[in-house]
């Protein structure tokens, strides 16, 4: 069984590959240097998560661009949100094991696209919403 720990890991790693000026963070820690990729968990049930079968983490993905030129910051956003091209975040995730065996990351959808209020500032963003099989123990 793969950690979260690994899995979030294993998606930083992927998505150094996808463009050098984007930055992942695995964990938030507060201020992010644009563009950017947040990783956060969302609710598990635990009586599944902690099963004996397969293990599934559903994660937000939240990509963030600039602002301060919008058409640009849509642009970027544009081009990690889509479904193909060589800076497609879903292109490089779905189907991906993460280097764990057994482990298969989805891109299930994309959502909240518009502008985000964030540490005093306007961003653009998207969310990647996203799930993660793994075996269980």
């Amino acid at each position: 069984m793969a950690s979260l720990k690994q899995i979030r890991a294993g998606i930083a790693t992927v998505l150094k590959a996808v463009d050098t000026r984007l930055t992942c963070y695995p964990y938030f820690g507060g201020a992010i240097h644009l563009p950017a990729a947040v990783l956060m968990p969302q609710d598990a049930d635990l009586q599944i998560t902690y099963g004996l079968s397969t293990v599934t983490w559903p994660l937000r993905l939240y990509v963030v661009t600039s602002a301060t030129v919008a058409e640009f910051g849509q642009v970027d956003l544009d081009d990690y949100i889509d479904v193909n091209g060589s800076r497609s975040i879903p292109w490089a995730l779905n189907g991906e094991d993460l280097d764990l065996p057994g482990t298969q990351v989805v891109v299930d959808s994309v959502t909240d696209y518009g502008t985000l209020e964030a540490l005093g500032m306007s961003h653009i963003s998207a969310t990647l919403n996203l799930t993660v099989h793994t075996p269980g123990r």
